[in-house]
């Protein structure tokens, strides 16, 4: 069979009840026999604009700079103290950081600068005495130098 005789055989037999003819499928709702016709009501209400949204709040004031002065209560020792290390020479040095490193004493004296020390070279009662009476914990590990 040709095709086109197959195109014409199927156009003669298609009706309008089935919905692909040709290419199959015979869907029967789409028949225009069968749509039973349907009346829609479409209701349109006026739409008020919508409500547009409050102003925002004015702006909150710049930050206005202050200045606190805050009293402490003496606690019998000034906030500045330095520890005090003596060597066995008779010198004092004033230092505001103190800590040990192999065999030495290092430290770094109120005017900023750093120095050390030989732990065998530091008066330790002297050290130990001066730093008491600034309520110091003394910055010397335990033992003999």
């Amino acid at each position: 069979m040709r095709l086109g005789t197959f195109l014409d055989k199927s156009r003669s037999q298609s009706s309008y009840g089935q919905f692909g003819g040709v290419w199959g499928g015979g869907y029967p709702a789409y028949s225009p026999d069968r749509i039973s016709p349907s009346v829609a009501f479409v209701i349109a209400q006026p739409q008020q604009p919508p409500e547009s949204p409050p102003p925002p709040p004015p702006p909150e004031l710049p930050a206005q700079p202050v200045m606190h002065q805050y009293e402490w209560p003496d606690a019998g020792v000034p906030p500045a103290t330095a520890f005090s290390i003596v060597s066995k020479d008779g010198v004092v040095r004033l230092a505001i950081a103190v800590w040990v490193q192999d065999n030495a004493l290092l430290f770094t004296a109120t005017d900023g600068t750093r120095g050390q020390v030989a732990l065998s070279t530091i008066n330790r009662e002297a050290t130990d005495r001066l730093n008491a009476d600034k309520h110091l914990k003394s910055p010397l590990p335990p033992g003999r130098y």
